[in-house]
């Protein structure tokens, strides 16, 4: 696996780092993984966002058969589309690996997710709002 050192700002190195450990070997999900780890906090996420999203959703369906690989990559992509302001499709995406087989791992992490994402949506309604007349 090759590891990137993302936090000092170089996210154009490590992307191309990544992505050449997915073409020299598909199947080797944690550079998906990790790539979309990277994605979450690229500054210019909202500009490639379609890029990105398309890219994991190909990764997914290249790992369709080996289901751990496959349920850690929609884990990320989960998070990748809650980091673009995605939430209502990243909690609907998240709730599908809460289920018991799906990988121990990757349900605790989805399951904490499922908690954020539904604490994120409630602090996004409006507490302004006039209560409504009761008749």
């Amino acid at each position: 696996m090759v590891l990137v050192q993302d936090s000092l700002g170089q996210y154009a190195e490590a992307e191309r780092l990544y992505l050449l450990a997915i073409d020299l070997d598909p199947r080797r999900f944690y550079a998906y993984v990790n790539l979309a780890e990277l994605w979450t906090t690229d500054p210019m996420r909202w500009q490639r966002r379609d890029e990105m999203l398309g890219f994991m959703e190909r990764a997914r369906d290249t790992l369709a058969t080996d289901a751990r690989a496959r349920a850690h990559v929609e884990l990320w992509l989960a998070e990748l589309q809650r980091s673009l302001g995605h939430g209502a499709e990243a909690r609907a995406r998240v709730q599908r690996l809460t289920g018991t087989e799906v990988p121990a791992p990757v349900r605790r992490r989805a399951s904490r997710m499922l908690e954020e994402l539904e604490a994120e949506a409630r602090q996004r309604v409006p507490r302004d709002w006039p209560e409504p007349a009761l008749p």
